[in-house]
């Protein structure tokens, strides 16, 4: 299995866009990316630091959150911003600072930091939220909802192209294996 390349990177980008090839990459877009340190989100940080040599009117800005949850936290998400730096990429720490659920944890994680994401592109007008689901959370997904007895409707797989608290949301790896974005970062 090969590695993922930054041309493939921009092309499903440009195609979840309104845009098409060489349009798409000719237009002013701001890309927030949703990188949590761990393989997956980083082929995102990988790809974006090698397409941003291609596509010069596209911004790249690396957001990592800090949910308040741990305490190694803190370290995860400087380092994500250190690594940003390194392949010269914006950055920012998003740390929340409210009360944490004591029920359903992971549920409220997600909903913070979709939450603290989808403010911080509204605020600094990116255009697109991405995140590095892929084949396998797509996977995952379906058979989530299949088994809470989901109907027909309820079973249906995340979406490429999405609406987050009003900050459209791009998910351009959900045909891609997991496997190959791991590759993409060793590679790197």
């Amino acid at each position: 299995m090969t590695s993922f390349t930054a041309t493939a990177f921009i092309k499903k980008l440009a195609d979840l866009t309104p845009f098409s090839g060489n349009q798409a990459k000719n237009q002013n877009m701001h890309f927030a990316l949703a990188v949590s340190g761990g393989a997956d989100s980083l082929s995102l940080l990988v790809l974006a630091a090698a397409a941003k040599k291609k596509t010069p009117h596209w911004r790249f800005t690396v957001l990592t959150v800090n949910h308040g949850l741990r305490a190694a936290a803190v370290k995860e998400t400087r380092h994500v911003a250190k690594l940003a730096k390194a392949a010269g990429l914006a950055s920012q720490i998003l740390t929340y600072k409210g009360t944490i659920p004591d029920k359903d944890i992971q549920a409220a994680a997600r909903d913070i930091r979709y939450g603290l994401m989808s403010d911080w592109c509204v605020k600094h007008k990116a255009d697109y939220l991405v995140t590095a689901h892929h084949l396998e959370d797509q996977a995952e997904t379906f058979l989530l909802r299949l088994a809470r007895g989901s109907g027909l409707d309820g079973l249906s797989a995340m979406q490429s192209v999405g609406n987050r608290n009003g900050v459209t949301l791009l998910r351009p790896f959900l045909d891609v294996p997991r496997a190959r974005l791991h590759k993409t970062v060793a590679k790197a």
